[in-house]
């Protein structure tokens, strides 16, 4: 992704009804993930991309805590349903669930963060686990005539 500048609206942020899985409750909350990636590039672009202050930690607050919701949901319906790649796709949430408790920690203590990183990796990771991983267990569960 190109670095951002102060202003500056990333086009690639937003929903796409390309990310839809095909189940309801798992496609509402993948479409608060991708909108609380807007608000936070909402954040960045009226603040100039400085990635400080209280309301800048309330926003990455709100992110991490909200994606580790959506995993716990997604589990417990990969579970329900017998997915058989969920000791996997728990492991893939693992890697991402500590990136962003280590961006948490760094905001939550003043550090300086690489936004561009920070896109690169919040954005890519999530859009590309939906369009792979989760449309893998949406085809599982459409097999076994789940809606």
């Amino acid at each position: 992704m190109a670095p951002l500048q102060k202003g500056q609206w990333n086009p690639q942020i937003g929903w796409n009804e390309g990310y839809a899985i095909g189940n309801a409750q798992l496609d509402e909350e993948h479409r608060k993930l991708v909108g609380l990636l807007v608000n936070l590039n909402d954040f960045l672009v009226a603040d100039g991309f400085v990635p400080s202050g209280e309301d800048f930690a309330t926003i990455v607050s709100y992110l991490v805590d909200y994606t580790k919701t959506h995993f716990t949901s997604e589990q417990s319906l990969m579970a329900k349903h017998a997915y058989p790649a969920l000791q996997d796709h728990i492991k893939l949430h693992a890697v991402f669930v500590a990136a962003v408790d280590g961006l948490s920690a760094k905001v939550k203590a003043g550090q300086t963060v690489d936004l561009n990183s920070l896109y690169d990796f919040l954005f890519d990771w999530l859009i590309d686990h939906i369009l792979h991983e989760d449309k893998k267990f949406a085809r599982y569960l459409r097999e076994k005539g789940v809606r």
